[in-house]
């Protein structure tokens, strides 16, 4: 059985389109925090910023890795 978006152009469209809004949404989150105020204390530095990309590419060589490990696709 195919997904809904692989048979339903119009559902494809619409995920499509939620997926670009929310994109929009984070980086525009993301720009107000490179805005702050001059004299504002910085939380958070280097280290939690290389934890954080530690985690991001762990996750990601996971999700790509699990298949092959649990033997999927038969």
């Amino acid at each position: 059985m195919k997904p809904y978006v692989d048979t339903n152009h119009a559902a494809g469209l619409l995920l499509l389109l939620v997926t670009l809004a929310w994109a929009v949404l984070e980086l525009a989150a993301f720009a107000r925090g490179l805005n702050a105020r001059k004299g504002a204390t910085k939380v958070g530095g280097r280290s939690w910023r290389v934890f954080a990309w530690t985690c991001v590419v762990a996750a990601n060589v996971l999700l790509y890795l699990a298949p092959r490990a649990l033997g999927w696709p038969p």
